[in-house]
């Protein structure tokens, strides 16, 4: 017999997808400032003791740009108890001197949860619209920082749960284990069948 060996294409980890959004805030920006500086020696009749202003490019880093506001959300009805431990990782791949990472889980309500503890709560049915209820209660609370929307929202689900209309839906990012048919249009959605 003869064989026809295909290629095999490796699938990406889903991690992938938040480390090549996280890479747009990675880059430093240049910008050029004034600074004072030595006039050159050569050709130049001035004093050598002299200095007049130059620009130049350097590192433009602000406190706001530093911290990116990310939320997670796990969803903790049974069907997604499998997704927990890679829920972690994703977070943890993000670097904490430049994400402001919030940790959540929800099932019909949002929980508070964190990186050290890596406790769950809930486990009862499941919706999404309690996810930007939850987002816009900490915003009006003045319980975020410049009262800003958060500039990610990662939703880690099966996909079963009901509508959500988020303000911003461009900034929700879904990873799915089942059916995207709840999903807002504007948001970006990933099958996790397509990754590894």
């Amino acid at each position: 017999k003869q064989l026809n060996i295909k290629k095999v294409i490796k699938k990406k980890k889903w991690e992938a997808v938040i480390k090549k959004w996280s890479n747009k805030y990675l880059k430093d920006e240049l910008k050029d400032v004034e600074q004072w500086a030595m006039t050159a020696r050569r050709f130049n009749e001035l004093p050598t003791s002299m200095f007049l202003p130059s620009e130049v490019q350097m590192e433009a880093k602000s406190e706001e740009k530093c911290r990116i506001k990310v939320w997670f959300f796990q969803d903790t009805s049974g069907s997604c108890s499998h997704l927990v431990k890679r829920f972690f990782k994703a977070a943890l791949s993000l670097p904490p001197e430049r994400f402001d990472v919030k940790m959540h889980c929800f099932d019909t309500k949002v929980y508070e949860t964190d990186l050290k503890s890596q406790k769950l709560y809930g486990f009862g049915g499941t919706t999404f619209s309690c996810i930007e209820s939850y987002i816009q209660g900490e915003i009006k609370a003045g319980k975020v920082k410049g009262n800003k929307y958060p500039e990610a929202v990662f939703v880690i689900t099966d996909g079963f749960g009901d509508n959500v209309v988020p303000q911003k839906p461009e900034k929700w990012f879904w990873f799915i284990d089942g059916d995207p048919y709840l999903i807002p249009k504007k948001s970006s959605h990933f099958l996790l069948k397509d990754f590894e």
